[in-house]
């Protein structure tokens, strides 16, 4: 459980990244949102918002969050998983605590800031408004929300889900691969990122963290995904990754001096199962989960190509049917 004082630090944490979005709203719209933010030790979900009757929107996530990130990356970057290792370096073959140790900072901010984004997308893209506008109740718009408790439409809700995901996709690509940002990272620790490609892959391997603990690996129901409330956990990650492509081609203006097999999405479709698996292992060895409850084996039905044609046409689906529906700063979905 964090102590008081932790949860002091990453309340700034969520302060920085609900500032940052909305300095960008500010610079968009000439306004910005009144967000208050609370981390709890005991919440079903990892993270949730809310449209209060005040007027002003709240987020609540799960103090577990940062702990779980922490605890995985802290195991993934010890010595004995040199290679882990020298993927997140960018090549480095010989270990180095103190990078080591640096790295872990980086890739855990990444990892729960893609949760805050998540949630912030909700409350940016207007979907609290949205769901306030159709006499539905916002409370517990979150991830992994009980289906009974959501009154929108699958197709509805599914597009919601990926819109905020897009969002977070968005900003921890505008953040992380911002040349200044990198910049400012490798003065106070040289060359700990190599390129912006480099942050780019640290930002994709942190994001597979952060799918993971929540459930990647672990083995599930197959669901009928035109009735579900939301798309299979794959699924959604294979498109975030794909909202990430884009959002780094769209930010360096189509210059990329790059490897263009470092920009395709079929690369990431085979190296985040080699990340998640890392992380299984940890489960594992660690907590004792036997390898049938979770292995990057598991539910591999969720990246057919029925599921990720599916996604293609919640894209246009959201285009034509509820694009206008919604903020107008929701042009941060980026998956064309």
């Amino acid at each position: 459980m964090l102590s008081e004082e932790e949860k002091k630090i990453y309340i700034n944490h969520l302060n920085e990244s609900i500032h940052y979005c909305n300095e960008s709203l500010l610079d968009y719209s000439g306004k910005k949102l009144e967000i208050n933010c609370v981390i709890t030790d005991s919440m079903e979900f990892n993270a949730n918002c809310s449209l209060l009757p005040e007027g002003f929107y709240k987020l609540n996530i799960r103090s577990e969050v940062f702990e779980k990130t922490f605890r995985i990356l802290n195991t993934l970057l010890y010595e004995k998983n040199i290679n882990f290792y020298t993927i997140v370096s960018g090549g480095d073959q010989k270990y180095d605590l103190k990078k080591a140790n640096l790295y872990l900072d980086l890739m855990h901010s990444i990892s729960y800031r893609l949760i805050i984004y998540h949630e912030l997308g909700h409350i940016f893209n207007g979907h609290l408004d949205y769901y306030h506008s159709r006499s539905i109740s916002p409370r517990n718009l979150s991830l992994f929300m009980d289906s009974r408790k959501n009154q929108l439409p699958s197709l509805e809700s599914q597009v919601l889900e990926m819109d905020a995901d897009a969002f977070a996709a968005t900003r921890l690509i505008g953040q992380f691969t911002y040349n200044p940002n990198i910049n400012s990272i490798n003065k106070a620790a040289p060359a700990l990122l190599k390129s912006q490609i480099h942050a780019f892959l640290l930002v994709i391997i942190s994001s597979c963290i952060t799918f993971s603990i929540m459930g990647l690996g672990y083995k599930r129901d197959q669901v009928n995904y035109l009735e579900s409330k939301y798309l299979p956990l794959r699924t959604r990650q294979d498109y975030y990754v794909r909202c990430a492509l884009n959002a780094y081609k769209m930010f360096n203006n189509g210059h990329l001096d790059t490897d263009p097999e470092l920009l395709d999405i079929t690369f990431y479709r085979e190296v985040l199962y080699n990340v998640e698996q890392y992380v299984n292992l940890y489960y594992r060895e660690a907590l004792g989960f036997q390898k049938i409850e979770i292995d990057s084996s598991n539910n591999r039905n969720e990246m057919d190509t029925v599921l990720i044609k599916h996604s293609d046409f919640l894209d246009t689906f959201w285009r034509n049917e509820m694009r206008n529906k919604l903020s107008p700063f929701s042009y941060f979905y980026l998956a064309e």
